[in-house]
């Protein structure tokens, strides 16, 4: 799915989130993690501002 997203972004010349501080990393023999925690919250801050003013705006008009 990265590989997908990171394709996408390349095409549509799109800047993405890079792996951001607070983003948890684990790397052990055998085995990858990665958990962007940081790049999740502030998307979901984002988001919900976002939708705040279409609803603000929506009922204002």
């Amino acid at each position: 799915m990265s590989e997908l997203w990171s394709r996408w972004g390349k095409k549509s010349g799109l800047p993405l989130p890079g792996r951001l501080p607070g983003d948890i990393e684990i790397h052990r023999p055998g085995f990858h993690l990665y958990f962007p925690l940081m790049t999740s919250l502030l998307l979901s801050v984002g988001l919900s501002l976002l939708f705040f003013l279409f609803s603000w705006i929506s009922r204002k008009f």
